[in-house]
């Protein structure tokens, strides 16, 4: 009997007759299931009922396999389907009509298959809707006479730097990447057409077009089709197949053996390539061992000509040339010597210039590459500081400000800028010293806002380098004037932001940790995110989550996480998928380091942290599903800190290494309003600069301390290094930070999971451009 001629029976009957199947598995016939497909044949029939033939087919299998329960069900549901889609139609319709933006996201995502939302005509139906929505408050149609807000500027912006990525390399909707930039869209003449009636019947008629598509009734002949279709050809696709496979047998083979041939030539050109590259390592060495040589043999001559007191100009003249030749060599740019593929064997010639030079300061013949650092005049320091608390003129302070950062931004090389950090140290030129801190004071709360927008980029560029980080923690006073700053201005100011930067460069010394602690900064920083998470820059957020992981790091700094552990765990949960790697590595890194304690762990178990994680390991690219699995084995842990006798001390690693970049300039976000006046070097050079004697005292100085500090800072590393590699903090491994990256640790754990990560790309030492919110602040 055919299966389209079945009575309807009751659950009753129908569990009876599973159940009875069940008692008698083997007597039903394995022609009851072909019986069901064969009635498909019936069903292409134009005039049968296309939708009852693949029900009656579901349905003979749901009762063979004895689902009485789920049967039941399908019955239930399978008479509301077609309600089910003209409702869904018009619950996504109506949320486009009332302009509700995120419900109507919301049930985009629910109703609609991803698998829908992936070609390229509905990622560009998904782009002119959310066009609509932001420009719904505005639009003639609706008569609203709203405006936009900032969060719906925000919300478009998030939706083009990320999903509208694909398409910003199509001409048609490339211009409106410029849409939330624009005061008055309604005016332009690029928008106008939007804000016609015509275009809002138009988008509204393919979105229901594209809904229908989804949930049309040919969805089920289709599906009846290929049921036909996979029985009919089914052996004939077989024996294709086999055909098929085969032949691509054979093919694999020959490819097999092609490949087998060119790894046996590349094996033998890689092991040739590693024969010369030692060959060269070791002549490299070897010339750079004689080069250390010549250069110590010149200076035990110096020394031993100046102790006998003799005066030979020609022995002068001859120290002169070697000292010359080797300055010209060391000033190369050696990346352009490895570009330009020179050979090394320019070490044979160090001792033996093929010029004279009559005075070793002699500018011509030194190479331009690399220029000395004496090209910076030195200058009267203390008529500087005078100007800063006497004069009235703010534009003046400022821009002199200004001029001294870009001595360290634009420094041409490292020795450069350490020799105008460690100038400014020495004449305490902002007044962090504990007589002077005054000084400091007034420059950043007292003086013209001017002035203490340049004295925090000041601050900014020296917290860049070691020495100017060991210059700004010489006094307490002046973090707790940072972290009040922060405090005071609840704004994303340019201020705040080099305050902030300054504060995250700072906190790489444990000292200043503890000061930042005592302060409350931590929770400063979460009160930061919670409240302004809609309105903060990038930069704002990349240093603000930079700084709460590096305090993380000690065990005062997971005390006071600890201490307010809702609203840490409200506001970092939120940025752990945030779109910027660098934001979201920092995040991950602070948890790792919360997760160590056992009480932050019991927290994280009330709020279901450990069952969310998994479902953002399987959703995340490759770098942060290793740091989410470190994550999930530290939660998974019975270890707590607080039992390591190493955790007794705080974070006692220290910013060892300092092969930091110069600070980027940040020219372009320049407030300052000086384009009529001499600046920068120029500035200098015409009111500051010493005359030839005292010029010449200071530049005595100022090397006589750089060559002491450089002795005691290679002491000072070596037993930093010593007394650290047994003290290294738990947590620190995966999310190390850059300063301490170098750092030889003999943790397992570390040694470990350190290998999952890189370092981190350098974040910009000063704040960058204001990507938006200038536009709509009022």
């Amino acid at each position: 009997m055919s299966n389209n001629n079945r009575k309807p029976q009751s659950s009753k009957d129908l569990r009876n007759k599973g159940n009875s199947g069940l008692n008698r598995k083997n007597d039903i016939p394995q022609k009851r299931i072909q019986s069901a497909i064969q009635s498909v044949d019936k069903s292409l029939d134009p005039s049968g009922n296309l939708v009852e033939q693949l029900n009656n087919i579901v349905q003979d299998y749901l009762l063979r396999s004895n689902c009485i329960k789920t049967l039941e069900q399908f019955k239930i549901e399978s008479q509301f389907a077609n309600e089910q889609s003209n409702e869904t139609e018009h619950i996504i319709l109506g949320h486009f009509d009332r302009g509700e933006r995120d419900k109507f996201f919301e049930s985009w995502s629910r109703y609609i298959p991803i698998s829908q939302r992936q070609d390229h005509d509905s990622w560009k139906l998904e782009f002119y809707i959310q066009i609509y929505f932001f420009i719904y408050p505005i639009h003639p149609v609706f008569k609203k006479k709203g405006q936009i807000d900032k969060y719906s500027i925000y919300q478009l912006k998030n939706y083009l730097d990320n999903k509208g990525e694909d398409l910003s390399k199509t001409n048609e909707v490339l211009p409106f990447y410029a849409l939330p930039y624009v005061k008055n869209p309604e005016t332009h003449q690029s928008f106008q057409h939007l804000f016609t009636h015509e275009w809002i019947s138009d988008l509204r008629m393919k979105l229901k077009e594209f809904i229908q598509s989804i949930y049309g009734s040919d969805q089920h002949g289709s599906i009846l089709k290929r049921l036909v279709l996979s029985k009919e050809g089914s052996v004939n696709n077989r024996q294709q197949d086999n055909q098929k496979r085969i032949a691509e047998m054979k093919q694999l083979q020959q490819e097999n053996t092609e490949l087998k041939k060119k790894n046996n030539q590349q094996i033998q050109a890689l092991q040739e390539l590693n024969h010369l590259a030692q060959k060269n390592l070791t002549e490299t060495q070897q010339k750079w061992v004689q080069f250390t040589g010549e250069l110590l043999k010149t200076q035990k001559e110096m020394l031993k000509y100046i102790e006998s007191n003799s005066k030979i100009p020609e022995q002068i003249q001859k120290f002169k040339k070697k000292i010359a030749s080797c300055d010209k060599f060391l000033g190369q740019n050696f990346e352009d010597l490895v570009i330009r593929s020179e050979d090394i064997s320019l070490f044979n010639n160090l001792t033996q210039p093929d010029h004279d030079l009559s005075e070793i300061t002699n500018q011509q013949q030194m190479n331009p590459v690399q220029q000395s650092i004496e090209e910076y005049i030195p200058l009267n320091y203390e008529k500087i500081i005078l100007l800063f608390t006497k004069s009235q003129n703010s534009v003046l302070i400022a821009t002199v400000l200004q001029a001294l950062r870009w001595r360290i931004t634009r420094a041409r090389s490292a020795l450069e800028r350490r020799a105008v950090v460690v100038a400014y140290q020495t004449h305490d030129l902002i007044g962090t010293h504990q007589r002077n801190i005054i000084l400091a004071q007034h420059l950043m709360f007292k003086a013209a806002p001017v002035i203490q927008c340049q004295t925090l980029k000041l601050m900014n560029a020296l917290a860049s380098d070691y020495n100017g980080r060991t210059y700004l923690t010489s006094n307490s006073q002046l973090i707790k004037l940072l972290i009040e700053l922060v405090k005071k201005d609840q704004t994303d100011s340019i201020k705040r932001k080099n305050a902030i930067g300054t504060l995250q460069k700072l906190s790489l010394r444990k000292q200043s940790q503890i000061w930042m602690l005592d302060s409350d900064i931590i929770y400063v920083a979460l009160t930061i995110l919670q409240r302004e998470k809609f309105i903060l820059s990038e930069y704002t957020y990349e240093y603000i989550t930079a700084l709460i992981m590096n305090l993380s790091l000690s065990t005062r700094g997971r005390d006071a996480l600890s201490m307010n552990k809702e609203l840490a765990f409200e506001v970092l949960f939120e940025l752990i998928e945030y779109p910027n790697d660098q934001i979201r590595t920092f995040t991950n890194g602070t948890f790792y380091s919360m997760f160590s304690r056992r009480d932050l762990r019991d927290y994280a178990y009330q709020l279901n942290i450990p069952q969310e994680l998994p479902k953002l390991l399987t959703v995340s690219e490759e770098k942060f599903k290793k740091q989410i699995q470190y994550m999930i084995e530290q939660l998974e842990s019975n270890e707590d800190d607080y039992d390591e006798s190493q955790m007794e001390e705080d974070n006692d690693v220290d910013d060892l290494e300092d092969e930091e970049e110069c600070p980027v300039d940040d020219e372009d976000e320049d407030d300052l309003d000086n384009n009529d006046m001499v600046v920068g070097e120029e500035l200098l050079k015409n009111e500051f600069a010493l005359d030839n004697e005292q010029a010449g005292q200071q530049r005595q100085l100022m090397e006589s301390i750089m060559q002491k500090e450089l002795q005691q800072r290679s002491i000072y590393q070596e037993q930093m290094r010593d007394s650290q590699i047994e003290k290294m903090p738990v947590g620190q491994g995966p999310f190390i930070v850059d300063s301490l990256a170098s750092v030889n640790v003999n943790q397992k754990q570390v040694q470990s999971q350190a290998q999952a990560f890189v370092s981190r790309p350098k974040i910009p030492r000063t704040p960058p451009i204001q990507q938006y919110n200038y536009q709509y602040q009022h």
